[in-house]
């Protein structure tokens, strides 16, 4: 059985801040009634991890007009890669003109990720000019 906790908050971006934590809601809502009344009561499952393959971390690889630019481990907060792969071309419009193709991939390491990107840009690669 999945624990939940209430976290009061107040402000946005870098003026958010937590005023408290509570073990019910009804808790937080009183101290939001009776003492924060701009605050919101956010809810948050306790000690649970994220879905992920056995042994594997989320990465995000970018390529930059076709060459492998960067390889990080990235929070599977701002991705969702339980999907497997996910893969998205985007043309940047600058005085460069470069386009950018990301792949986000569950991976063992950066090595492994920059591989399983490699795959994924080539699949399209020969998928985009009708090799494929």
């Amino acid at each position: 059985m999945t624990q939940t906790i209430y976290v009061l908050t107040e402000g946005s971006y870098s003026d958010y801040h937590i005023i408290g934590v509570y073990s019910t809601e009804k808790l937080a809502k009183e101290a939001k009634e009776f003492a924060y009344p701009y605050a919101n009561v956010e809810e948050y499952a306790l000690n649970q991890i994220p879905d992920h393959p056995p042994g594997m971390k989320a990465w995000y690889v970018r390529f930059c007009n076709g060459t492998l630019n960067s390889a990080i481990q990235a929070s599977s907060n701002y991705f969702d890669v339980r999907e497997n792969e996910y893969i998205q071309e985007v043309s940047k419009y600058n005085p460069e003109r470069k386009v950018f193709f990301d792949v986000y991939c569950w991976a063992v390491d950066k090595e492994h990720a920059e591989k399983i990107a490699l795959d994924k840009y080539y699949q399209h690669q020969a998928q985009k000019s009708g090799i494929a």
